[in-house]
Order: structure tokens, then C-alpha cells, then sequence
């Protein structure tokens, strides 16, 4: 036995040397064994390099192992009881588990755990006791001395309390991973396979206590160890050939970059002394022999990190290249296309080419996106985590669904996993049917569904029942499971087994598995072996968690939370190992991680502050300084993010000097979400060895054709160019590009796409005659609304009444429900009169009330999806809608009150079939429009030979009346209703004079007024003030005294109407003669045919109006599908032109003179 040290830099070829040595020993002794012990993912690597340096290529009596491998082989060589091993996921369920069984005893950490990463800080600080073999003893001994720190002395009895409750949980029936090493230790002695081994350390920077431990037993029994070490040529100067004595310095100073391998071989040279192990220093051999590489290269080996500094100072060479770039994803861009120049212009293969990233989550989306346009076979060295994988998260959604008892959100998490087994049309069916009816709880979705909504086909209520059973099909077997039967609620306490059983079935019934291996199998067709290998491996995965927990704590009673709890701590630690797809690829790995063979270039991404070299983390559960004092008690744990740091730098050397002909360092000047990053102090540290390397600001779209990599990533290079072309710049190299696309018939698509998204801009279209005169029926009949919608926006009538599209029916209350909900109780309550024969002048406070109340019933049970018995709120919107209906009604009574009119006709409709000949309007030959509509109240008053008529619109909003609104179509029912309650007038009334009183707009609503309780008869006329009509009324003198015969000053019912004191109209009153009421009768009439005919023209233009800051397209629910965009090209506002009272009278005198 003996331990050898084989030095060297990181440059030389020591391994290389010792791997040579050991196949010769291996070919002359055949029945010994030949053991390279190397990091875990490591292991890959290194075997390839050894086959390739073995004469025959094959490897008979040379083992590549880890030391946890090394453990197994051992324990099946001396038959050894299976050992049941706790893996990571599994110790993370135990800790969130004793962790809350003893929340009472922590007093510093019971508020954390709930918090994010502390089961995980925990499991470290745990993993790292058994890795520091700290003991029941280290611990007492520590808290013995702590009395000078109270709040660490509390930290440590709190994960003395963890720490005993986990080892007690473990019992005899488990052992963590890191006691594996433990178990070996004591029985390597007995292997014949440790005897006959000769053993290779390589690719280590040090080992923890219990790999020490293990090393020292290896020592005893192995026939030589030897340990591959890096250091720099300083440590170990020139001599003859290659024995020598390491020159090492005593401080962290003197040893610098390489102070962890000064801390190894000591430590291992200590462990040798204590067997008595022969540890020679004639032993020990330096490799100088290494890799050809340019003169720059090699001054950086010897000068990177070193002090004092040293500069070179001949001119620049392209072998080390700094570029700054703008973002995360534009170095991606930089790395693809000097990769992609390297294979194609310099020979390289991909496997010559290695990356290195400070941080493979910032870089691994950008990287996956466009390697794959790219088609760079690529292999990123990471450990995937099953969290997001369609497995994981239908589990997720499964259990919230129990949880939260089939709530809309949990419910559509689930089918909407494509694991579900549901078809994505048919879960749009549900979902439409679940949100327009509010379907929660898991007894609706067990019960027959009936009900239905506007919109709804009745007919399809058998198609969605089908769907909604073979949804619950699977929850059935979930809930007899638990229960025994299918019905019954689910227990609130099952046991471990229990629970996972039911999850078992589950995924077994919607045949989760094959669906996993069926979308494995679509990524591998696709080439995405990264996402193929996750998906074969998931559904193991996620069994074998299951398997552990019912073997772990099958028998422990848990309610649902706890369990979901458990479940997700170790949902958070599966993790899957992807095994390199292809020989031929680039190769991408971290800084710490990753162990890269020879490679010829390096990129190295991500070189910014706090990225690579990472920002140091502290040390979880303890801070550095506390860290520190434990030290100082001699009770050492992992080192602190200080020490980590110089750790780093040693990386870092070991990787930047690995190319052989090209380095390449790259930052950021902005992180992705675009806040400005500083460069890494490695950039720093470069610029100041050499002072002529410049930093190049990359900008793939200043290189022209340059820029070019492959046809699928090249098409935001010709977009930039052709968008420069556009805004003015002078170019002509992206024709040549745009040529070539042009010549693959498999790109025209998007090129055709390309050329319209830089050149979109809206162009008005028009609908044939023929299809929309096929829309709006051979004899068009049209309601006011319809026109004033067109009015608004030709494209969102066409929208509405076209294509007849509507939102999707939601189930709560908006703001037009409460205008319909208004509107109808008013409509009832007057047809109810009505029936009832009733004068609803003359009802009383009660009647009035009970009217009002059976109206709102009416209509609120009209609605037939139960919206209004949801929620205490929404009933309590039931109270006020019947408050605010009353409070109009009883506003409606007093203002007639306040009036001279006789009669009032509520809801009167009026449609072709009455043949009024105001409302049949000539839009072609052959082709007349009839319009129809229900005007809310029409108040007659007969005086001698005149009919007065008053018309009256609802409305549950603040709705002004508004000349300029009348002229451009904006505001037409008003004056369309006056002139067709005028021609039913004239036809009860043929022998007399017909007059308009006024047109007016009653807004529903509810005022708050200030009043104090003795003041009520004063609050009454202040609501009235508030409630008052607008409009326009007729200055006739008797239509005045009709309309409000109080004699105030300032009318009490109509809002826009003053008497001065000479008896006069003031001029804030809006009022007409009865010869302009006839022309603006008139002009809604020609208004409305003009808007017909355009509508029969086919026109449809995006053309919403402006007007006093105020668009249609506010409130308009179809943004989404026309999107206007003033900002683009052809769009924009109508301005419609403002007039005053005086210009619109002046303008319809015109019109009829014309």
C-alpha cells in the first residue's frame, strides 16, 4: 500500500499520464483490479477518455466509479442486506413531517415553515451533519460553549431538536445517502476486490469528513492509491525530470489560487501518517507534458489569478475574445453563430466546443428556443426538476381539486393537463357551460346538468352530461377508495397508504403512463431528446416517490392539507438525469458542476457580477459569522460562501485554461428583465493581463449577411433589415436573403406574414351587396340601437349583427345586467298594471312596494342561473335594485303628478305589421327597410283640438341629450320613437292636431342626498331635483304648463328647462317650435335611411368616433378582434364635428331648403 501524488497543472497532461500508466498495469496484470474513483458526473466522461487511450478499446479489469457506486459494488460483492437508502425526496418528506410535529419546540424557526426553501435549507443543514459525522456528543458539546451567543445557541438547539427527531423517524429501517460511505467504511476490509485495487483519485478539489474517513480505510487495504492534484508550475518550479517537492506556502495567501489542493494532500498525507502508509515525497511526480496552444493561452494558465500580476503586453490574437452583449438571449445568439461559423469555416466538430454558464436557468430557455431553429445538437449537463411536468402538476391540480371541493379554478387546472384524458374541445364545452351557470362543489358536478343560459342549445345538454360523467368517473374510484364507497364523503383523516392508493388509481384510470410515453415519443420524432428523456422517466419517477412514502409513513394518519404538504416537498425534489443523446454536440454545462473533456473552444456565458462567478449564498440555516465561531469550538461544518468564493476562482481557473485554440467570454448589459448588470471582476481581471484585448459590443444586426446562421433563425435578420429599408435607410444586402426564402417554397408563408406584419397598416373593406343584403334579409328590418351602433362603428355592428358574436356568459353581474334588470322590472311593473287594471298614480306606499318587489322577482328568476342567490352579496343587490326600481317608480308618479298629461301608455312596440309609413324607408329599388322598437312611455294630454304627446326613454346610465349626437346617428331613438307615437297618435286621433310635448331621458338611479331625519319632505324634493327628465322640449305654451304646471322658476321635472323672471325661456333651456321638432323628425328619418343604405352597401370599416374624449371603443367588447390601434396606419377616430343648438336648427333649415 501507498499513496502517490500526481501534480500538475491544469494544463498537463497528468491525467492523462496516470491513465496510461494504469491501462499498461492493467494489460500486464489482468487479474488485479484498476479503479478510478472520479466525482458522479464525472464518470461518463472520464470512461470515454480512458476507451479512447485503450489499445483495444475496451476496458476488462478498469472500473470508472463514484463513491456511492463504489459502495454498491462492494456491498453486492460481499452479498450484503439491501440497504434501504434515503434519497433526497424522501428525507425532504421526513423533515416536513417532524418539522411540524415539533413547530411547539422551535422557538427560532416555527414561523418558517411554511416559508419557501426552508425544508430545503433544512435538509442541507441536515445533509451536512452526516456528511461533518456530527454526532448526539459534537452537538451537546457545541451547545455546552454557546452560552456568549443566545440566538445561535437557539438556532442550534432548534436543529438539535430536527436533527434527533429525523435520525428517530429513520429508526433502523432507513439510512441517508451519506451514510452509505459510513457502512462501507466498515466493511471494506472484507473485500477482495479493495485488495486487488489499484486506485486513481482524479477530478477532485477536496472530500468531506466521511469520504476522508473512507479514503483512509482504502489506504489500509488497496494495493496504491494514487491522487491526481492540480497546482500551478510555481508550486512545484522546474527541476529534473519530473520528481520534485512541492513548494507549498503555509497561509491561504502564500498558496493562493491553489490553497484546497494544498488542504487536500495534506490532509490525505495526514490520514496516510496515521496508518503508516507510505507517503514518500520521492513518490510524488509533476506531468509538464501538455496540450499544444497558442503562445496567449498559455501566458494565461500561468498568470490568471496570480500575484503579483503580470501583463501581456504583444498584440492582440483572436484566440481570447471578449464581447459584450445586450441581454442573456443575445449572447445565446452570439454563441450560435460562432459555433455555427467554427463548423462551417474553421473545421471544428460540436463535440470541440464546449459552454460553460454562470447560471443555466437564466440561459437554458433562450438556448432550448433557438438551438433547436439553429439545429445544433446540444446537451445540457443539469439534473432536470419534475416541477412543471404535465405528471407533477396533474397531481398538483387532482389533490386541490378534493381540497378545494371541485372549485372552477382547481377543476380546469386539472382538465386542462393534457395528461387528463379529456379532449381540449370538450373542455371548452364545460367551461363555457361552468362559468355562464357557476357550477362549484363537487354535488353539482356529480348532478345531471339541466339548466341553461342565453346562447345555450338545449339540444346539447346530452352531449355535455357525457363529458361531465366521464370526468368524474375517475374522482368515483378516488373517493371509494378512501371511503369504501362512492358516494360518501371522503374521510378527513385518512392513513399514508390510504391516500396514495386513491392517487395510484387515479393515474392508473385516466392512463397517465401512456399518455407520458405516447408525448415522449412525439418529442423524440420532433429530435427533442432532452424533453423525451424527462417524459419516459417522469411517471417512475413520481411511482417510486409514492412507493417511499407509503414505506416511510404508510400507517401515519394525515388529513388532505398535511398530505399535500408532504407530496409537494417531495414533488420539489424528483429530479431526472439526462444522459448526452449523440457523440457529435455541443456540450453545455455550469461552472461548478460540469466536467468538460479536451475541447478546442470555450465560451464562457453570463461572465457578470454575481452570475459567474455566482454571488456567494449564505450558508442557509447559519450565517457565515456564525459559521465562523462554530469553527472557532472546533465543531466544523461546510465552508462558509468566504471560502466558497475562493473556491470558485479555483473553477474557474481550472476552466477557462481547458481550450486548446479559443477562449470566449461574454456578458450582459442588461439582465432579462432589462435592469442594468455589471460585468464580473474576471472581465476586469482580463482587460488588466492584457491591456490590448478589446471588448467587442456584439450586434448581430449590424453584420448584415454576417449575421446570417440558419434559415430558421435568420428570419429576424431579414425583418430588422427590411424594417431599416422601411424607415429610410439605404441597404441592399437583405434582397439577397429575401431572394433566397423566396426560393423555398416551404418559407412563403411567413415571408408572406413578414412583409405584411411590417407593412400592416388597416385598409378598409367592404362586404359584397349580395352577402349583406343575404345578412340582413331581403326586406332589412332594423331596430334604432342597430343604427346607432352603426353609427358608432360600421365594424363593430357588423360584428354584433353580422357575424352575430357574442362575449362569453359569465357568471356574475355586470353593469348592463343592472340596466336590463331595471328596464324589465319597470316594463313588468307597467304591463302588470296593465293587466290588473290597475292606475299606478294611484297606488299606495304598500302596493306600490309589493308591485315592485314581484317585478324584480320576476326578472331576477327570469335570469335562470342563480346568480342572485350565489352570494349574500348578490342577494343583497336584489334588495337595492327593488329599492332603486321603487325609488323611480315612485319619481315616475310624482313627476306625473307635477304634469297635466291624462294618459300614459307604457312598453309600446311598434313593428312592421303596423305599417307605420315613417318607419318603411327606400333604400333601393326593390329594397325598404322597416324599423322597429318598444318606447318605454308615451304620456298624452288632449286640450281642444291639440293631442299633446311626451316621449320617454329609460336608461340606466347618466345619458345626456345631445343635438350633436342626434346629427351624426349617435342618439337617434329618441326622435325615431317621437315620430312613430306621433303617426299612432294621428291615427287615433284623425281628426285633430298633433302636437310633441318633449322627448326625454329618465336615468335610473338611486342619489344620495344630505338631509337630517326632520328634514324628510326636504330630502324628498332634493331626490326629485336630482331624478329630474332631460331633453328637449316644444316651447308651446300650453306643452309647458302640460309638462310641469308647479309654477317654479326651475322645473321639478324636466332638468333642462328655466322660466326667467319675465315669464320667459332662459337660453339654458333646451326647447324647439313645433317647426323644428318637424325637422328633426324628419332628419332622424333621412338619418337612418342613409345609414341603411350603407349598411346594404356592405360597408364595415373600423371608423369609431371621437367625441369630447370619449370613443365607443371604451366599452366596446370586440377590441380584441378588430384591434384598433390609432398608432397604426389607417386607423383612426372619426372627430365628429361639435354644433350648437343654434348651428344644428340651422343646419336642418338648410337641409330642407336644399
Amino acid at each position: 500500500m501507498a499513496l502517490q501524488f500526481v501534480y500538475g497543472t491544469s494544463v498537463s497532461k497528468k491525467s492523462e499520464y496516470i491513465y496510461r500508466q494504469m491501462i499498461t498495469l492493467s494489460m500486464e496484470h489482468p487479474d488485479e483490479n484498476f479503479l478510478v474513483l472520479v466525482p458522479e458526473q464525472a464518470t461518463l466522461q472520464i470512461q470515454k477518455e480512458l476507451l479512447k487511450l485503450h489499445p483495444a478499446h475496451a476496458l476488462t479489469n478498469v472500473d470508472i466509479l463514484s463513491f456511492r457506486r463504489l459502495a454498491y459494488r462492494v456491498f453486492d460483492e460481499l452479498h450484503q442486506k439491501e440497504l434501504n437508502i434515503l434519497d433526497d425526496t424522501g428525507k425532504t418528506m421526513i423533515l416536513r413531517k417532524v418539522a411540524g410535529q415539533k413547530k411547539g419546540d422551535l422557538s427560532v424557526f416555527s414561523g418558517n415553515l411554511s416559508k419557501i426553501g426552508f425544508i430545503e435549507q433544512l435538509k442541507s443543514m441536515v445533509s451536512e451533519f452526516y456528511q461533518y459525522r456530527i454526532d448526539e456528543e459534537k452537538l451537546n458539546q457545541v451547545l455546552n460553549k454557546l452560552d456568549r451567543a443566545p440566538l445561535l445557541k437557539m438556532k442550534m438547539q432548534n436543529i438539535h431538536t430536527i436533527y434527533q427527531a429525523f435520525k428517530e423517524s429513520l429508526a433502523s429501517d432507513y439510512i441517508t445517502a451519506e451514510e452509505l460511505l459510513s457502512v462501507l467504511c466498515r466493511v471494506a476490509d472484507q473485500s477482495d476486490y479493495i485488495h486487488k485495487s489499484t486506485i486513481v483519485l482524479d477530478g477532485f478539489t477536496g472530500f468531506t469528513p466521511v469520504q476522508y474517513q473512507l479514503l483512509q480505510v482504502l489506504m489500509a487495504h488497496a494495493r496504491h492509491i494514487a491522487c491526481v492534484v492540480t497546482v500551478g508550475e510555481e508550486i512545484y518550479p522546474p527541476g529534473d525530470g519530473k520528481k520534485g517537492i512541492p513548494q507549498w506556502g503555509i497561509s491561504k495567501e502564500e498558496c493562493g489560487l491553489f490553497h484546497i489542493s494544498y488542504q487536500m494532500t495534506e490532509k490525505l498525507k495526514e490520514l496516510a501518517k496515521q496508518i503508516s502508509c507510505p507517503c514518500n515525497d520521492s513518490y510524488h511526480i509533476f506531468v509538464r507534458e501538455e496540450e499544444k496552444r497558442p503562445k496567449i493561452l498559455q501566458f494565461l494558465e500561468k498568470s490568471l489569478f496570480r500575484y503579483p500580476m503580470k501583463v501581456y503586453k504583444e498584440p492582440d490574437s483572436n484566440e481570447i475574445s471578449i464581447y459584450q452583449a445586450k441581454n442573456p438571449s443575445e449572447e445565446v445568439t452570439f454563441l450560435i453563430g460562432e459555433v455555427l461559423r467554427l463548423v462551417r469555416e474553421e473545421g471544428y466538430e460540436y463535440r470541440d466546443i464546449g459552454v460553460i454558464v454562470g447560471d443555466t436557468s437564466l440561459y437554458e430557455p433562450a438556448m432550448t428556443n433557438q438551438m433547436g431553429k439553429a439545429q445544433i445538437p446540444y446537451f445540457i449537463d443539469q439534473k432536470k426538476n419534475l416541477i412543471g411536468n404535465p405528471l407533477v402538476e396533474l397531481i398538483r391540480s387532482l389533490l386541490d381539486v378534493i381540497a378545494q371541493g371541485f372549485s372552477y379554478e382547481s377543476m380546469f387546472a386539472w382538465l386542462k393537463n393534457p395528461l387528463s384524458g379529456i379532449k381540449r374541445e370538450d373542455v371548452d364545452i364545460l367551461e363555457n357551460y361552468v362559468i355562464a351557470l357557476g357550477i362549484r362543489g363537487k354535488k353539482r358536478w356529480q348532478s345531471e346538468w339541466s339548466r341553461v343560459y342565453p346562447g345555450f342549445v338545449k339540444g346539447h345538454l346530452e352531449k355535455i352530461n357525457k363529458i361531465r360523467e366521464s370526468v368524474m368517473e375517475p374522482f368515483q374510484y378516488f373517493y371509494h377508495v378512501l371511503s369504501g364507497k362512492e358516494e360518501e364523503r371522503r374521510p378527513s383523516r385518512c392513513t399514508v397508504r390510504q391516500w396514495t392508493e386513491a392517487l395510484w388509481r387515479f393515474l392508473d384510470n385516466i392512463h397517465a403512463e401512456e399518455s407520458l410515453l405516447r408525448m415522449a415519443s412525439e418529442f423524440e420524432e420532433k429530435q427533442l431528446f432532452h424533453l423525451q428523456k424527462e417524459y419516459e422517466q417522469a411517471y417512475k419517477k413520481v411511482i417510486e416517490l409514492l412507493d417511499q412514502l407509503v414505506s416511510l409513513m404508510g400507517e401515519e394518519t394525515l388529513n388532505l392539507q398535511e398530505y399535500i404538504q408532504i407530496l409537494e416537498a417531495g414533488f420539489s425534489d424528483i429530479q431526472v438525469g439526462l444522459i448526452p443523446p449523440a457523440l457529435d454536440q455541443l456540450m453545455i454545462g455550469d461552472l461548478m458542476r460540469s466536467r468538460l473533456g479536451n475541447v478546442k473552444a470555450l465560451f464562457l456565458l453570463g461572465v457578470n457580477d454575481g452570475v459567474l462567478p455566482q454571488k456567494a449564498a449564505e450558508g442557509g440555516l447559519l450565517t457565515d459569522q456564525e459559521r465562523e465561531v462554530l469553527k472557532s469550538l472546533s465543531f466544523d461544518l461546510a465552508p462558509t460562501s468566504r471560502e466558497e468564493s475562493f473556491t470558485q476562482k479555483y473553477y474557474i481557473y481550472r476552466m477557462v485554461t481547458k481550450p486548446t485554440q479559443k477562449l470566449y467570454l461574454t456578458y450582459s448589459s442588461t439582465d432579462n428583465q432589462g435592469k442594468a448588470i455589471r460585468p464580473s471582476y474576471l472581465i476586469a481581471f482580463m482587460r488588466r493581463l492584457y491591456p490590448n484585448l478589446p471588448v467587442h459590443v456584439y450586434d448581430r444586426f449590424s453584420l448584415g449577411l454576417r449575421g446570417i446562421m440558419k434559415p430558421e433563425n435568420s428570419m429576424d435578420l431579414l425583418v430588422h433589415a427590411i424594417s431599416l429599408v422601411r424607415d429610410g435607410e439605404k441597404n441592399q444586402w437583405w434582397k439577397e436573403l429575401y431572394r433566397w426564402y423566396g426560393r423555398h417554397p416551404e418559407y412563403a408563408d411567413r415571408i408572406r406574414g413578414i412583409r405584411n406584419g411590417l407593412f400592416y397598416g388597416y385598409h378598409q373593406e367592404e362586404l359584397t351587396q349580395a352577402a349583406a343584403r343575404k345578412l340582413s334579409g331581403e326586406t332589412p328590418l332594423n331596430s334604432v340601437t342597430r343604427l346607432e351602433r352603426f353609427a358608432s362603428c360600421a365594424y363593430a355592428h357588423f360584428l354584433t349583427y353580422g357575424l352575430c358574436l357574442v362575449p362569453r356568459v359569465q357568471y356574475h353581474l355586470e353593469a348592463v345586467d343592472y340596466g336590463n334588470i331595471f328596464h324589465r322590472s319597470i316594463e313588468i311593473f307597467f304591463r302588470t298594471m296593465e293587466e290588473e287594471g290597475k292606475i299606478w298614480t294611484d297606488l299606495s306606499v304598500e302596493e306600490r312596494v309589493k308591485y315592485v318587489e314581484r317585478s324584480v322577482r320576476k326578472v331576477t328568476e327570469d335570469y335562470g342561473n342563480t346568480i342572485f342567490e350565489s352570494t349574500a352579496r348578490n342577494q343583497y343587490l336584489v334588495t337595492r335594485l327593488q329599492k332603486m326600481t321603487d325609488r323611480t317608480i315612485w319619481a315616475l308618479s310624482k313627476q306625473w303628478e307635477m304634469g297635466g298629461f291624462t294618459n300614459s301608455y307604457s312598453e309600446v312596440e311598434f313593428t312592421p305589421n303596423d305599417h307605420l309609413n315613417s318607419m318603411e324607408m327606400t333604400l333601393a329599388e326593390g329594397l325598404t327597410m322597416a324599423l322597429q322598437g318598444r318606447i318605454d312611455r308615451i304620456d298624452v294630454a288632449e286640450k281642444e283640438n291639440n293631442v299633446y304627446v311626451k316621449v320617454i326613454d329609460y336608461k340606466s346610465g347618466s345619458t345626456e341629450f345631445d343635438l350633436t349626437k342626434i346629427y351624426h346617428g349617435l342618439q337617434l331613438q329618441l326622435i325615431i320613437y317621437l315620430e312613430a307615437a306621433l303617426e299612432l297618435s294621428r291615427r287615433r286621433h284623425p281628426e285633430k292636431n298633433i302636437i310633441p310635448a318633449g322627448i326625454y331621458y329618465y336615468n335610473i338611479k338611486d342619489p344620495i342626498v344630505e338631509a337630517e331625519k326632520e328634514e324628510e319632505e326636504e330630502a324628498g324634493k332634493a331626490i326629485l331635483k336630482e331624478l329630474r327628465m332631460n331633453g328637449l322640449s316644444n316651447n308651446d305654451p300650453q306643452a309647458l304648463i302640460l309638462l310641469d304646471h308647479t309654477g317654479q322658476k326651475r322645473s321639478e321635472v324636466i332638468k333642462n328647462l328655466e322660466i326667467k323672471n319675465d315669464g320667459s325661456l332662459s337660453g339654458r333651456s333646451q326647447i324647439a317650435d313645433n317647426k323644428q321638432f318637424e325637422d328633426l323628425c324628419r332628419f332622424g328619418s333621412q338619418k337612418a335611411q342613409t345609414l341603411g343604405k350603407e349598411m346594404m352597401k356592405g360597408q364595415i370599416p373600423v371608423n369609431p368616433y371621437l367625441y369630447k374624449q370619449r370613443t365607443p371603443c371604451d366599452y366596446c367588447e370586440f377590441h380584441s378582434v378588430c384591434g384598433f390601434d390609432s398608432r397604426v396606419e389607417g386607423y383612426h377616430y372619426r372627430r365628429l364635428r361639435i354644433l350648437d343648438p343654434d348651428e344644428m336648427w340651422k343646419v336642418l333649415r338648410e337641409m330642407e331648403e336644399g
